[in-house]
């Protein structure tokens, strides 16, 4: 009345949406992000970190799940904590296996995948990256075959004094090399 004009908010008043919510929908907001946080809590996995990469073509599953009971075991006694396995979800080779070890053992896994759209020929070792620069320290690294990637990994995480572990395939003797 004094100034002979209307008084209009700067941000927001009566016609916003926000001014049309009842408490219904303040109290619903609350309870939804107070549940979206119970599950993150609930779905968080605690554990080491173990990278693993290897050859598309190894074939000796055993070794596998022997040296990942094994490495399994002695997280839990220098650790202290289960495993988590970090690898680059290959449906093939040292992966493929290792994945279907950790469903078996009920270790948490972690998929780092290569993005090839964007990388082309170089993500698989974009993905390497990724897996040393996580949130967690790594606890080790095993490397099962002589790829290249696999290499690169054994050698960016020695780098950064991270223990790497080199395994050799075990192929089974022949019959011709018996004789």
């Amino acid at each position: 009345v004094q100034t002979g004009r209307a008084f209009i908010p700067s941000a927001g008043g009566r016609n916003s949406k926000q001014a049309k919510q009842t408490g219904a929908i303040f109290e619903a907001r609350q309870w939804i992000e107070a549940h979206e946080r119970d599950q993150v809590e609930r779905n968080k996995v605690t554990g080491t970190p173990l990278a693993i990469a290897g050859a598309r073509e190894w074939c000796n599953h055993a070794q596998i799940w022997d040296m990942l009971d094994r490495i399994k075991l002695r997280f839990m006694d220098s650790f202290g904590q289960e495993l988590i396995l970090y690898h680059k979800g290959d449906r093939k080779g040292v992966d493929a296996i290792a994945a279907a070890w950790a469903r078996a053992r009920g270790v948490a896994q972690v998929e780092i995948k290569p993005n090839w759209k964007a990388h082309g020929k170089g993500a698989g070792f974009k993905a390497i990256d990724q897996m040393l620069d996580t949130f967690r320290p790594l606890g080790g690294v095993a490397i099962f075959g002589a790829n290249g990637i696999a290499l690169n990994l054994a050698q960016k995480a020695e780098a950064k004094g991270i223990k790497a572990m080199r395994v050799e395939e075990k192929r089974p003797a022949t019959d011709a090399a018996k004789t």
